[in-house]
């Protein structure tokens, strides 16, 4: 039961982080990550661009929940623990590589966020 619970964990995680990837694919404007600043079109080179390679930043983070949520069912403390790395560190992972993303399509006239 345990081990069952800690996969649903995963895949609802994997399942919003999946939601999430689509979504910012096919966003018009540019977007950002959870900081709230609003981003213009002029602070990117190419929004599309920009755009899918954090809705594959996203998908990456989906398809890892996912396996987590496998790994869940054969163990469920290793589970647990994996839910825990992926959860809060990361995100803080996801914001590095969010960086790495927006310092590649950021226009170089453009003063940056980070």
């Amino acid at each position: 039961m345990i081990a069952l619970m800690s996969a649903f964990l995963c895949w609802m995680m994997a399942l919003i982080y999946c939601l999430i990837a689509v979504w910012v694919s096919m966003w018009k404007r540019p977007v950002h990550f959870f900081t709230g600043d609003k981003m213009t079109s002029e602070e990117v080179t190419d929004v599309r661009a920009y755009n899918r390679a954090n809705g594959k930043m996203w998908a990456v983070y989906a398809i890892i929940n996912a396996v987590a949520g496998f790994i869940a069912l054969l163990n469920s403390i290793t589970g647990y623990v994996l839910f825990a790395i992926l959860t809060l560190p990361g995100l803080f992972v996801l914001f590095a590589f969010h960086k790495r993303i927006y310092s590649r399509y950021k226009c170089p006239d453009r003063k940056s966020h980070y």
